[in-house]
Formats: structure tokens, C-alpha cells, sequence
């Protein structure tokens, strides 16, 4: 428990579950005459202390170090999972679980690793789920995940699952918030809520390998009744996240960086093609201000509307309307043209002539065909019967 030092609904859960074993009741009895327990109460004790809400004094995520832990920067994991690895040839191992806290989503839930696997074995791992869902007031079926994600390869659940092929592998979930159903909906989950959800793991542990095994036989007929194919549910569950949202969060800022850029990137051109729009109409009323009007063939200040005209390439065209200057700049950018089209590119030793581009039109300006198409559709709305 406790590899994020802000989930404290973990020791909660984590305490519920110590007190019921060492408890005196008779189902306390089986459960340790028949099982043998290795409980890490706090996995990340150091970030605790130092009041990290998830990381370690590394600065890392210690879920999304279980596939290659670091002696000397995950000792906790390191040493967990050389001793789950150890203890696993002298033992069968049948199940694994840790503990988070959700602050996002409401009940308490758990996160599973689908086997997909046909016959006899299909479903197993959500049969655990599904009994302890029975014996408690807060734990919600439905909330529950097994599907394996790419991102959450790296964490205890997965790597346990897959190393150590325990299928009743799990992460259970506790909601920062409160239950949606049951005597306690809409009500917020307090500390003996917790305590309760380890003793109700406890209880349905004693379900679980009960000699009499009818209940899970029962519980396996419902699961098959409720997906009848492997891949049928799997959309319907929840989103798949491992521990606390906080990756959702983030998931979900990246998107919203993206969106926000783009968002950005469209109000900056619409912002140009407004400019841009604004100085023609501008120029526009300029010219029939202008003595002689607009038919005076681009005089005055008319003549600003001839830039954005198209026109034809080459020093003929270019000189029309436009200054000297602009006119040079035409004829060198020809010139240029000319050379590159009689110059031969060498490929793999053999000399291939560059074919002559076709002959294209040139805008005044700088800006696209499609933004030119689309300022004259404006101006033409904005001021009809205009020659633009």
C-alpha cells in the first residue's frame, strides 16, 4: 500500500485489512492458518514523510518502475519484488494486490488484467471482483477495469501479472469522494468506510477458496451470462487508469495543449485574413475618394488595390503597377527561374535534365491562393458591384 504518499485511503484500507487478520474472530483464524501473508504497509514511506503527493525523493513514479527497478533509486519496489519472485519458488503465489487512492471517480474499484483466455479459465480474474462486490456497501462492479493498457505496462499490477502469471493480480481503487448507489450514495466516504473495504477483502478471500467452491461456480455463471465473448464489456468499462487520475489529468492537459495551439494558430490567421481584408476595403474607398474616382484605371490611391491583383509572370507583367523597384525583383527572381531549369541534378553518377516548371500566375503578395480566394469573396460581400 501507499506507493503514492496522497492516497491515504490506502493505510485506511491497508489498516482494516492488518486489524482483521490479526483479529481474534474465527475467520481471521482460517485465513492466517491457510494463507501466508506478506503485506508492505507503505511502499513509499520516504515521500510520506516528505509529504509528496506521488512521487518518491527520486522524483519518480514508483508504480511505473515494477518492469526494471533500480536498487538505488526504487529500493522499495527492488526489494518487493525480488521477494514476491523468491517466495514464488517456494510457494504457489495466488494473489497480488496494492492499494491507491481515485480522485476522480466515485465507489471503490479494482483493476484487473484480462487473460483472455478461452474455457475453464475465461473470466477468472473478475470473479474476485464480482464476490467482493457482494459483500460490501461501497465496492462498485461496475466501475471496474481489466483492460491492459500500453501506458500502464510498467506498473505493479501488469508486471506482476504478466512476470509471475498470478491472474488474481489487482489494484483497488478507493474514490477520494463518496459512493453513487447504495445506503451511502451521496454521502462522503469516511475513515471507517475504508477500514471496512480491507475487512471486506478479507471476508470474501474466505468466499473465495472456500472448499465449497458454489459460490464461485455461481458467480462464474453470472460473469459468463454478462459477457458471453471476451472482448464484449471491455468497452464499457472504465477508462483504465492504474492508480489516481492524475495521468488522466494529464492526458487530458496534453489535449487541451494541442486544442489550445490550434485554437491559437486559427484566431492568428483569422486575425491576418481580417487585416489583410481591411486594408483592401480601405484602399478601396480610398480610390473613390480619390479625385477621378476608381475610373481613373488604379491612380492615387487606387493604384494599392493593382498589388493584390493577379497578374501574369515574367518583367511585362510585374512592371504594370509597381514600382521600379518591385519590377527588378520580378525580373531577377525570371532570371533565377531560368538558370535552375538548365541546371542538370547528377543522380547515382547519370546527369538528369530538370524539366521546365509550367507556366504559373504570381500574386502581388505574399499570401496563399486559397487566403487570396478568400479575401475576394469578403470584399465582394462587404462591398458589392467592386472590380477586386
Amino acid at each position: 500500500g501507499r506507493v503514492h504518499p496522497g492516497e491515504t485511503q490506502a493505510s485506511w484500507m491497508m489498516k482494516g485489512f492488518i486489524d482483521f487478520l490479526t483479529g481474534p474472530s474465527l475467520d481471521a483464524k482460517v485465513l492466517r492458518d491457510n494463507f501466508v501473508f506478506k503485506i508492505v504497509p507503505m511502499l513509499n514511506p520516504d515521500g510520506v514523510i516528505n509529504g509528496n503527493y506521488r512521487c518518491s525523493l527520486s522524483g519518480q513514479d514508483l508504480n511505473r518502475q515494477w518492469q526494471d527497478p533500480s536498487r538505488t533509486l526504487h529500493p522499495t519496489i527492488f526489494y518487493t519484488k525480488t521477494m514476491l519472485k523468491r517466495f514464488q519458488q517456494d510457494r504457489e503465489v495466488v494473489m497480488y494486490c496494492d492499494l491507491h487512492g481515485h480522485s476522480r471517480k466515485k465507489n471503490v474499484f479494482v483493476y484487473g488484467c484480462d487473460s483472455k483466455k478461452q474455457g475453464l479459465t475465461r473470466l477468472k480474474e473478475r470473479i474476485f471482483p464480482r464476490m467482493l462486490w457482494k459483500n460490501s456497501e461501497t465496492f462498485s462492479f461496475s466501475d471496474c477495469c481489466f483492460k491492459v493498457q500500453r501506458c500502464k505496462e510498467s506498473t505493479g499490477r501488469v508486471v506482476v501479472w504478466r512476470e509471475c502469471d498470478i491472474v488474481n493480480s489487482y489494484t483497488l481503487e478507493a474514490s477520494f469522494a463518496g459512493t453513487n448507489f447504495g445506503p451511502k450514495c451521496g454521502v462522503h466516504m469516511n475513515v471507517k468506510d475504508f477500514e471496512n473495504m480491507g475487512h471486506a477483502f478479507c471476508d470474501t478471500m474466505l468466499d473465495f477458496w472456500d472448499p465449497d467452491q458454489s459460490k464461485v461456480e455461481q458467480v462464474h455463471r453470472e460473469l459468463s451470462v454478462l459477457y458471453p465473448d471476451t472482448t464484449e464489456g471491455q468497452d464499457g468499462d472504465s477508462s483504465g487508469e492504474d492508480s489516481s487520475s492524475d495521468d488522466e489529468g494529464a492526458s487530458a492537459r496534453r489535449k487541451k495543449g494541442k486544442g489550445g495551439k490550434q485554437a491559437k494558430g486559427n484566431q492568428r490567421n483569422n486575425k491576418q485574413l481580417a487585416g489583410v481584408m481591411q486594408r483592401a476595403i480601405d484602399s478601396r474607398k480610398a480610390a473613390a475618394s480619390a479625385p477621378g474616382g476608381e475610373g481613373q484605371g488604379g491612380k492615387g490611391a487606387g493604384s494599392q488595390i493593382e498589388n493584390i491583383k493577379r497578374v501574369p509572370s515574367g518583367a511585362g507583367g510585374a512592371g504594370r503597377g509597381r514600382s521600379a523597384q518591385q519590377a527588378a525583383a520580378q525580373a531577377r527572381k525570371g532570371k533565377k527561374e531560368d538558370e535552375d531549369t538548365g541546371r542538370e541534378v547528377t543522380r547515382g553518377g547519370k546527369g538528369i535534365r530538370a524539366q521546365p516548371p509550367a507556366e504559373q500566375d504570381s500574386l502581388g503578395i505574399c499570401y496563399s491562393k486559397s487566403l487570396m480566394a478568400r479575401i475576394t469573396e469578403h470584399v465582394h460581400k462587404l462591398a458589392p458591384g467592386s472590380e477586386f
